[in-house]
């Protein structure tokens, strides 16, 4: 979690880019501070979504490697393999191809990451200043919390168009880890792997359905222990 703005604290997948963009110059003589975050159900399928299994195929593409988007699929799983799974998980197996979003919550993922490791991986309130917030916006309530906010906040006159926020703040451009979204809510989805993902070319639009097995739950509950405490202080009980 790092502070964005004179109000506003943010943390990794959790829409901080956006965040930056809306409230990075805002500031008021308001004491109003929020903080917004994610759920941590959501916060890890979007963690295997963007830096594992990398649907767009444009991990590192920034920075001048290949997209991966057209590569064979053993070629594919072992070029992100080397990317972001090494970079931020330390991921030393050849190949991310079958690894299942319950392989990844079981053999990739582990307390110790979750609590000191990247940014992008570890528990999204570690880092949290001593004063409590004013208010928690998390990522699936946009854009209306933000007119909220603004309400809250005397003097700030501001209207919210989201889908032009998105393209303002750069989180659509090509570069970016938007994973596609469609109707495939009717799959046990913690079961499929990478390159079915790839074959998909989507990840369902709701990801409750990554948590049909109730060892899949408990597995990211005690990973994110310190994330679901924190938001059940401010009387938020996150679901899958």
């Amino acid at each position: 979690m790092y502070k964005v703005g004179e109000h506003c604290w943010s943390s990794q997948k959790c829409g901080c880019q956006l965040a930056q963009h809306v409230w990075s110059k805002i500031s008021t003589y308001q004491d109003y501070v929020f903080y917004q975050g994610r759920n941590p159900f959501d916060r890890v399928v979007s963690l295997y979504a963007g830096h594992f299994v990398d649907i767009n195929g444009v991990m590192w593409w920034n920075t001048g490697h290949e997209s991966t988007l057209n590569m064979p699929h053993d070629q594919r799983g072992r070029a992100i393999a080397q990317r972001d799974p090494k970079k931020f998980l330390g991921f030393a197996p050849e190949s991310v191809c079958d690894y299942t979003f319950e392989r990844f919550v079981f053999e990739v993922l582990n307390k110790n990451m979750t609590t000191n490791g990247d940014p992008h991986v570890r528990c999204q309130t570690i880092g949290a200043p001593d004063r409590k917030f004013d208010d928690i916006v998390l990522l699936n309530s946009l854009p209306e919390a933000y007119s909220n906010i603004v309400d809250k906040i005397h003097g700030l006159e501001i209207e919210f168009d989201f889908n032009e926020l998105k393209k303002d703040s750069g989180v659509v451009t090509p570069n970016k880890h938007i994973t596609p979204k469609s109707d495939l809510n009717d799959l046990d989805a913690a079961k499929v792997t990478p390159q079915e993902w790839w074959e998909y070319g989507s990840f369902p639009s709701k990801y409750s359905c990554f948590y049909k097995d109730e060892n899949v739950i408990d597995r990211v509950q005690d990973l994110y222990e310190k994330d679901f405490e924190f938001f059940k202080e401010y009387d938020i009980y996150c679901n899958p």
